[in-house]
């Protein structure tokens, strides 16, 4: 069996693979097909930078729901929204150069999102990959069946260098 990708970008099949991966988030909570098909509209094709302003653009009103969310007393659209923000930082981030200076503080909102969705979990957690996309594909499913669920970010991933 050979696994399919979304095709936003035909000619470019890593950009259409992001895409795909946060499409699979969908089901967890981690990512709104909508919000997703806005910012793929609003990409140029092999723009990083335009990839680069989307995604973080797409993380910065998600955020800001989040704080709408959260100010108003409501715990699951915080957690929720700040848990799709943290993926669309994710994004944002991906493509950089490491010695791009918004990498490290694309890469801290994203920790910072997820940090504050994870006040919601139930229970809260902490992978390797990056923790704030593992909970969901498989930690969220993990403490849903009654499983505990380690996660960390060894040297070498996310902020942890």
């Amino acid at each position: 069996m050979t696994t399919q990708t979304w095709t936003a970008w035909p000619d470019n099949p890593l950009w259409s693979w992001q895409v795909t991966r946060i499409i699979g988030l969908v089901d967890f909570g981690a990512a709104n097909f909508a919000e997703i098909w806005e910012a793929v509209q609003r990409i140029r094709p092999r723009d990083e930078e335009s990839w680069h302003q989307e995604w973080s653009r797409l993380g910065t009103l998600v955020e800001s729901m989040a704080h709408e969310a959260e100010a108003a007393g409501n715990r699951l659209s915080a957690r929720d929204s700040f848990s799709r923000a943290a993926q669309y930082f994710r994004l944002a981030h991906f493509f950089l150069p490491g010695d791009d200076a918004r990498k490290l503080p694309t890469l801290h909102r994203m920790e910072r999102c997820f940090k504050a969705g994870g006040r919601y979990f139930t229970p809260p957690n902490g992978a390797d990959s990056l923790s704030e996309e593992v909970h969901f594909t498989t930690g969220r499913a993990a403490q849903e069946f009654g499983y505990n669920f380690l996660m960390f970010n060894a040297p070498g991933v996310g902020l942890r260098w």
